[in-house]
């Protein structure tokens, strides 16, 4: 099959968006589709396209993003318009409810191609509420072929808002990769990390919706009673890195504070991670984070709050510790309890938690799910004779 997937972000951007849209791009590649991967890129002058095929079956296109979104979009249509002609696809997927979705699915209407919505998450919540376009976001579910989200609590919120069913697609984790193993020595050594010395570990984009406040809270509470450090695996975003600088003005704990920024390879990810813990997810609003399946799946406990679909994954006192948002101020008395606990009790869930993702979410996981998803799609015969 032919298929162009419209992507919100692509790597090397940041984020779960990107990082999901690269796995699943390369995945179909794998299983024999030709993918054409259409995404808006900043570092370009507006209007400008870079193309590269970056694996067998694989061809990425990055168009410069306009000053106005509008003038963007329709560049975008253009484009795809063009690239079509040549290509004659017979999928479009739209990576991203918002704007990805909306272009993917305008696109397919237009060009009668069968149109596929995937939902993350942010893309949903955020647009159901003012001044969130809210209209767009129901056209474009409505209109939609089919309509994929990465968990059961989104496809609940699709139905909800459109009555149709939407196919579940989880995100997933290269379990080899990310694997139990020791703490890197090296790494230690490069940041001057004390031995003894607590470290708690946040991997991605730290923001507001991560927690930001919380995150900051516990770590000031727990470095007055033990050392302890604050790993960021990842960076701050811009726009909260203000909040962020000035709560760690009051305590002085800034030179107990490592972030090692955008991390090229998932390698690096793993080895960091290995050097938490603990990893903490205090997010208010969240779908079904990669950086859960990672820690995870790399034998790192955890201990996250009950946003989004992380309650499909971690299981209080079996795979790691839940704490409802609205009791997040709690967060270092969970650590502290976490690290009294037995070894064994502590061993047994750090084991299950490990082994649900490799059952749930491994990449071979996520290919078998892909090959019923395409093979459960309506044809476009099917789909030409509905809407004449």
């Amino acid at each position: 099959m032919k298929i162009v997937m419209i992507a919100e972000r692509y790597p090397p951007a940041l984020g779960g968006v990107a990082s999901s849209a690269g796995r699943i791009s390369r995945a179909l590649a794998r299983l024999g589709h030709e993918l054409h991967v259409f995404a808006h890129a900043r570092e370009l002058p507006g209007g400008m396209v870079h193309s590269e095929e970056l694996a067998s079956g694989l061809t990425l296109h990055r168009l410069g993003a306009a000053r106005s979104l509008d003038f963007t979009l329709q560049q975008s249509l253009l484009f795809l318009e063009w690239l079509h002609s040549r290509q004659r696809f017979e999928l479009v997927w739209g990576h991203y409810l918002t704007t990805a979705g909306f272009l993917g699915t305008w696109f397919g209407e237009s060009q009668s191609i069968p149109s596929l919505v995937s939902v993350r998450g942010n893309d949903l919540d955020k647009q159901l509420f003012p001044g969130g376009d809210f209209a767009r976001l129901r056209w474009c579910l409505e209109r939609a072929t089919t309509v994929v989200a990465v968990s059961r609590d989104l496809a609940r919120k699709v139905r909800t808002l459109t009555g149709r069913v939407a196919s579940v697609l989880p995100n997933a984790v290269d379990t080899q990769l990310f694997s139990p193993g020791a703490k890197p020595e090296q790494l230690a050594q490069k940041h001057g990390w004390p031995a003894g010395e607590l470290i708690l570990g946040f991997c991605g984009e730290l923001r507001a919706k991560k927690g930001l406040p919380f995150l900051l809270q516990a770590f000031r509470t727990l470095a007055t009673r033990q050392p302890t450090r604050l790993l960021i695996i990842g960076q701050v975003r811009g726009e909260d890195l203000g909040e962020f600088e000035r709560a760690l003005a009051d305590g002085g704990l800034a030179g107990q504070i490592t972030i090692t920024g955008h991390l090229d390879r998932p390698e690096q990810v793993a080895d960091y991670l290995r050097c938490a813990d603990v990893a903490l997810l205090p997010s208010l609003w969240d779908g079904l984070p990669n950086s859960l399946l990672e820690a995870m799946a790399a034998g790192i406990p955890v201990i996250a709050s009950d946003a989004g679909a992380i309650p499909e994954v971690l299981v209080d006192g079996v795979t790691g510790t839940i704490i409802p948002r609205t009791h997040l101020h709690q967060l270092a008395q969970r650590v502290e309890e976490w690290l009294a606990a037995p070894g064994e009790t502590r061993a047994t869930r750090i084991a299950a938690a490990r082994e649900y993702v490799c059952r749930n979410h491994s990449l071979d996981a996520e290919e078998s799910r892909l090959k019923e998803l395409l093979n459960s799609l309506p044809d476009q015969q099917t789909i030409h004779g509905e809407k004449a």
